[in-house]
């Protein structure tokens, strides 16, 4: 039973992550003006948090995995809603999906309880490195998509054809499956989580600043991979895909490794990151122009790596500020920030670019504050500091005109080709 449990988390993961190699598809179908992006994003937030305390209660009523079935089979109509947007154009029914995701998805509740109802769902199997290779497979996944299939919309039919099954497997599983008593006591309750940030300082908000600006840095500029690929490079989907699917092993296996090497809470390799953090801002304006090697090693090198080693070095600083009864309850609330700030983070980005209109440096005015307040928060490791830094960057920048790129740029591009290029002088 637990296999199918965790199958249906990794089919659960490919239904809904695939579609982000073939943004550039949805964005072609539904073309979505700054508002019409800002209020998709606050249909799944706003009733997210709403609907979160019901839904903990619909699950411990009747039992995790009955209420995680309901969930996907909601999740699989607003994927079938989604296709119809995709296929007539609709601004309204794409909305509407958004807004029946923020009601009745809670995916990661309702797995949680299920875990510790069925008695082997987690045995002989590691659910989070399972979710992180569905999570790569779905970049790839959704890649294939967009160049094998007709069109999104008959893609995105396929996706939801996937999540129903799922959710009426998971409907017959718990018909047939027994479960632990009280399996729901080990889990705590949405109403125990709000209780406890209710009575906290706001002490833990200069803890996960720094992580919280990493994550929302790295979001910023990564979420505009995939028109940048499509774009610029004009590459075919599944590179595209494979391309998403490198950033996210970038994150999950190869920046834990990193910071297992040099240690939590390495200065040194603080320092670094945060400069390569703020070169990458800086350069972001220029880095399309000399060609996709270059793209693909400088947003690696100068933003995917180390955006991600930052994170993980602040997060375990920050989580290990709290009491040993506090943990769990702390973990949750970085993750509820770190998500927030990063679903936030895009429409940000938006907003500058809509504001400045065609100034080639506006993804530069976004992150660049960003990154200078994440330097300003590393080296006099004050919050305030940061708070002053982030506006009065985004001011001057905003108002200053940009700089000249091929006046910066182009020497410093012929000679770095040129010392590549040298050739050692023959011999006599």
């Amino acid at each position: 039973m637990g296999v199918v449990l965790n199958l249906a988390t990794c089919i659960d993961t490919l239904a809904n992550a695939s579609a982000l190699p073939i943004v550039t598809l949805h964005s072609a179908a539904v073309p979505l003006s700054l508002w019409s992006l800002a209020m998709a994003q606050a249909l799944f937030f706003f009733p997210q948090l709403w609907s979160s305390l019901i839904a903990d209660r619909f699950a411990r009523r009747f039992n995790g995995i009955t209420a995680y079935a309901a969930t996907l089979l909601a999740t699989a109509i607003s994927i079938l809603v989604t296709a119809n947007a995709l296929r007539e154009h609709s601004l309204f029914l794409y909305l509407l999906a958004r807004l029946m995701n923020g009601l009745f998805r809670h995916t990661s509740l309702f797995a949680a309880l299920a875990i510790h109802e069925l008695p082997d769902a987690s045995k002989g199997c590691d659910a989070r490195k399972l979710s992180r290779v569905s999570l790569i497979a779905a970049m790839v996944f959704g890649g294939a998509l967009g160049d094998y299939v007709a069109d999104v919309a008959a893609a995105t039919d396929i996706l939801a054809v996937m999540e129903f099954a799922t959710a009426l497997a998971l409907m017959f599983l718990s018909f047939t499956c027994t479960f632990r008593s009280k399996a729901g006591n080990a889990v705590p309750t949405v109403k125990a989580y709000k209780n406890w940030l209710m009575k906290q300082s706001s002490h833990w908000i200069p803890a996960f600043a720094p992580s919280a600006l990493s994550a929302s840095y790295g979001s910023m500029i990564q979420c505009m991979y995939p028109f940048i690929d499509r774009n610029f490079f004009h590459l075919d989907y599944v590179y595209i895909g494979l391309h998403m699917a490198v950033l996210i092993a970038v994150q999950v296996f190869l920046a834990p490794f990193v910071v297992k090497r040099y240690g939590e809470r390495n200065p040194w390799m603080i320092h670094i990151c945060a400069t390569f953090l703020f070169l990458g801002a800086w350069t972001s304006p220029w880095v399309t122009n000399n060609g996709l090697v270059l793209y693909l090693c400088m947003t690696l090198l100068l933003t995917d790596l180390p955006a991600a080693v930052l994170e993980l070095m602040f997060s375990s600083a920050a989580e290990g500020d709290f009491k040993a009864s506090e943990k769990g309850f702390a973990i949750t609330l970085h993750r509820h920030v770190k998500q927030t700030l990063k679903q936030w983070s895009r429409i940000l980005l938006v907003s500058v670019h809509t504001m400045l209109g065609n100034r080639e440096d506006a993804t530069r005015v976004a992150t660049m504050p960003i990154a200078m307040g994440l330097v300003a928060l590393i080296f006099t490791r004050q919050t305030s500091a940061a708070l002053i830094v982030v506006p009065l960057a985004a001011w001057v920048l905003a108002t200053s005109p940009p700089l000249d790129g091929e006046a910066i740029w182009t020497p410093f591009m012929s000679q770095l080709r040129s010392m590549i290029s040298v050739r050692p002088t023959d011999g006599p």
